[in-house]
């Protein structure tokens, strides 16, 4: 019996078919994906490539990425690359896969930033991870005014990819990386106009609800918040004020279900102008909070 051909056309329609079949999320797409990354090539090339037939090499490769994903390790870890405010970011299980939900962080930074800013802007990010937020802050506004961003983490694997994806983008020259837990390496001495941070939000009621792609893959140490999921916002909260210029601000990605208690931990004679921004699910999804004026 002759052994079957497959070619690009015909193993993306088995895949996307069996994904359905396994429950895997969005199955075109995550078959493409994974096939990309075996062939070297992008979703559009794959579509001008229908007819290629793969080889015996291919086909292993590709079979062992379909099978770990069905497994519920994530795309984006199998390919090691998420897309992210338009830009590529390397992604690996030590750092949390990029969600649409923090765009609406980075966007409402930006819009202040350039509704407010004169011409230079010093920043100080908590928690970088794979560094998206700075990064691509820096790349929409360095080319429009002088901008300084320094973003810290407790974890040196996750800054190692952080740099590698500042390089990339092209924004190493403006946005400095270093080892910190919250605020303690950080000069006590320095002033910033924003401290922006989406730390660790997820309770111990919601983290054990977790589905197994999130929970058995992405690392928890940027996941957890602790029992109540506020921890980190309450050392921010605490200690970020003396880090703020006058007038600055402070920016959070937030868990819109701690919405409330949150708003409760706020020190009114420190922030005013509360305000939360909505993702596009119509969501509580940012915190944008001002350090009282007349204050140092």
């Amino acid at each position: 019996m002759q052994k079957q051909i497959w070619n690009v056309k015909d193993i993306l329609a088995w895949t996307a078919n069996y994904f359905t079949e396994k429950k895997v999320d969005s199955p075109r797409i995550t078959a493409e994906l994974l096939l990309g990354k075996t062939l070297s090539l992008s979703r559009v090339n794959l579509y001008l490539n229908y007819d290629r037939p793969l080889n015996e090499d291919e086909l292993k490769k590709y079979k062992s990425y379909i099978n770990r994903r069905v497994s519920g390790e994530p795309a984006q870890y199998i390919v090691g690359s998420q897309e992210f405010w338009s830009l590529n970011f390397k992604v690996t299980p030590d750092v949390l896969i990029p969600r649409a939900d923090t765009e609406t962080l980075v966007s409402a930074v930006i819009d202040d930033i350039k509704e407010r800013a004169k011409d230079s802007v010093k920043l100080l990010e908590i928690g970088t991870g794979s560094g998206i937020i700075s990064v691509s802050i820096a790349h929409e506004l360095k080319e429009k005014l002088s901008i300084e961003i320094t973003a810290s983490d407790i974890s040196q694997n996750a800054l190692n990819i952080a740099k590698g994806n500042a390089s990339a983008n092209g924004v190493d020259d403006v946005v400095k990386f270093i080892v910190s837990d919250k605020f303690n390496n950080i000069d006590k001495g320095e002033k910033f106009d924003y401290i922006v941070s989406n730390p660790p939000y997820i309770s111990k009621e919601f983290y054990d609800d977790l589905d197994k792609t999130v929970k058995d893959f992405e690392p928890k140490l940027a996941l957890y918040g602790g029992d109540d999921g506020l921890i980190f916002y309450r050392e921010i909260l605490s200690l970020g004020y003396d880090y703020l210029k006058e007038s600055g601000k402070l920016f959070f990605e937030i868990d819109f279900r701690k919405k409330e208690e949150l708003t409760a931990l706020i020190d009114k004679n420190k922030f005013t102008d509360i305000a939360f921004h909505k993702d596009l699910a119509r969501h509580d999804r940012v915190l944008e909070l001002s350090k009282k004026k007349g204050t140092k």
